[in-house]
């Protein structure tokens, strides 16, 4: 799932144009969202590719107050009705098996839009992989959650039942 808590696009091999995507605040489901840079003369875009082992789902929640946005995948438009303007609202873009892009395409754009939540089908493969620092890079909060789904696993590396001894003579 792609929520963009890093703060920036670096977790998936988002590509971009028209301007700098940035994180915003608030997010739907976090503190942060990919939010579009507002360009009334041109378009913006932003898009993704990967590889699905198989057919499935794509889902992400979505905010825009007006209604000049299209979603492409592979290239074709999909259906009008897909983005509705007016809050923050959820689609979900059936994926086949196999290499796939999504684009957001924007024109004329006069205020931001906003995506968040994206979850993309099961074992998805990327271009690039994931780049993780060892601690994360945003506020105190952040870091607790971190720590604390790392804690399990540092409780089995370092258990001392794990320890084996040499056997006394």
């Amino acid at each position: 799932m792609e929520s963009f808590e890093t703060g920036d696009m670096s977790a998936f091999p988002w590509v971009s144009n028209g301007g700098d995507w940035i994180s915003s605040n608030p997010g739907l489901d976090g503190y942060y969202s990919l939010q579009s840079p507002v360009n009334p003369a041109n378009s913006v875009s932003v898009s993704i590719e990967f590889t699905a082992p198989q057919a499935g789902e794509l889902s992400f929640a979505y905010y825009m107050t007006e209604n000049n946005w299209q979603l492409f995948h592979n290239g074709v438009l999909v259906p009008q009705n897909m983005l509705v303007f007016q809050g923050w609202r959820g689609a979900v873009v059936t994926i086949p098996e196999g290499a796939n892009t999504i684009s957001w395409v924007g024109n004329n754009i006069s205020s931001p839009f906003q995506l968040d939540s994206i979850i993309f089908p099961a074992k998805t493969l990327f271009a690039q992989a994931r780049i993780w620092s060892f601690f994360p890079r945003k506020g105190y909060f952040q870091s607790l959650i971190w720590f604390s789904r790392i804690i399990p696993y540092l409780i089995i590396i370092l258990s001392p039942w794990q320890i084996t001894k040499e056997p006394m003579a």
